[in-house]
């Protein structure tokens, strides 16, 4: 009986290998969210609770690479081809002449090749009970094209963002794992000149906003100028310049609020 019981499951097993179908897998947005990792982009992304490969450790569970132990190093990657369709219902900008007249159509775009690299190392050789990862991760990103459509006057652009999660897991006992994750503020390489540039395009569009919010019946809330040391490069916020942010928002929410 033993006998045909593993004849049964060779059998089921030979119909997997030559009937099996290449996984796909779906993403969150453009949010990719451990959906592109080696095992992890098989199951949608799942990998919270017990990861099964070692960038999805790192990125999605980094007390979990205490389940890697010695050295460990681990490079795969996927193809990403998005679909974007896109409904366009006015012009831009909705002020001033427009760049952007209103259409539908599917991107053109094509997919890109996405990598991710991990590294752990185990410490227990220093009587450490502890785990130390790093990793090169393909965060999120699209390409989207649509110069074949006359109405978005060449359309076409594309971002690619990539982290380095630093992670650090200890092993508290058999079945418990705490995570340590330091911060990591990194300052791009934005000129003076491109800085000036931007912040006079954001002066603009902030100068039409609140005509824009009164036209459609809606309150503005206007944030305070913010420059260093609210900013990495002169533009995009850091920790500081957020806390600013959610501060102004909280505030005129309630004060808009307790008017009403």
């Amino acid at each position: 009986m033993a006998r045909y019981r593993q004849f049964a499951v060779f059998v089921f097993a030979s119909l997997l290998a030559f009937t099996g179908r290449a996984a796909m897998a779906q993403t969150f947005g453009v949010e990719a969210h451990n959906t592109l990792m080696p095992a992890s982009d098989g199951m949608a992304g799942a990998s919270i609770a017990r990861p099964q490969d070692l960038t999805s450790a790192i990125n999605g569970n980094p007390a979990s690479i205490t389940q890697f132990q010695g050295t460990q190093f681990l490079f795969g990657g996927a193809w990403a081809e998005p679909t974007f369709n896109l409904n366009q219902t006015a012009p831009i900008p909705i002020v001033g002449p427009p760049l952007i007249d209103p259409f539908s159509a599917k991107s053109t775009a094509p997919g890109a090749p996405m990598g991710n690299i991990g590294v752990t190392q185990e410490l227990s050789a220093y009587g450490l009970p502890a785990t130390v990862g790093i990793g090169f991760v393909s965060t999120s990103g699209g390409f989207v094209d649509f110069r074949n459509v006359p109405q978005s006057h060449g359309t076409s652009t594309g971002l690619a963002i990539f982290s380095m999660p630093l992670t650090l897991g200890i092993q508290v006992t058999d079945r418990l794992s705490v995570l340590a994750v330091p911060g990591i503020d990194v300052r791009g390489n934005v000129t003076i000149e491109l800085q000036a540039a931007v912040m006079s395009r954001i002066i603009g569009f902030n100068a039409a906003l609140p005509g824009v919010a009164a036209k459609a019946g809606a309150a503005f809330i206007a944030l305070p100028p913010m420059s260093s040391p609210h900013t990495t490069d002169g533009v995009h916020l850091n920790r500081a310049g957020y806390l600013v942010w959610e501060r102004v928002i909280l505030e005129g929410v309630s004060t808009i609020c307790e008017a009403r």
